[in-house]
């Protein structure tokens, strides 16, 4: 693409297969991929549109599998998805849409199974889906629409 800076992909531990970090479009911003664990397989980050600032995917613990974060549209800013703890699988945060501003999800705990946060319309701030505990399963909120306030 044209005007990539800051673009970084370290990765420490063992065993770490698969990691990769596809960027293809103009003026992409600190996009960062660090993987710390063991076993981390399937990490992806794939990042279409303009200028997206600011999209980082931290994975810390054992046998993280298969956690996207795909990001499609104009102007998102602050996406992140951190997950901390054990055999955490599926953890998927899709955006759509236009001007989508502080989308977060953050898990914490043992086991969570698909948890996943679907945003498709314009203008929705404040998107948050904060999960702690153990053996939380099928946890979702989609909102779609316009400027809805969650």
């Amino acid at each position: 693409g044209t005007n990539n800076k800051k673009v970084s992909l370290p990765t420490a531990g063992t065993n770490n297969r698969k990691v990769s970090l596809p960027t293809a479009n103009a003026t992409y911003r600190k996009v960062s991929l660090p993987t710390a664990g063991t076993s981390n397989r399937k990490v992806s980050l794939p990042t279409t549109g303009t200028s997206n600032r600011k999209v980082s995917l931290p994975t810390a613990g054992t046998n993280n599998r298969k956690v996207s974060l795909p990001t499609a549209g104009t102007n998102n800013r602050k996406v992140s998805l951190p997950t901390a703890g054990t055999n955490n699988r599926k953890v998927s945060l899709p955006t759509a849409g236009t001007n989508n501003r502080k989308v977060s999800l953050s898990t914490a705990g043992t086991n969570n199974r698909k948890v996943s946060l679907p945003t498709a319309g314009t203008n929705n701030r404040k998107v948050s889906l904060s999960t702690a505990g153990t053996n939380n399963r099928k946890v979702s909120l989609p909102t779609a629409g316009t400027n809805k306030h969650v």
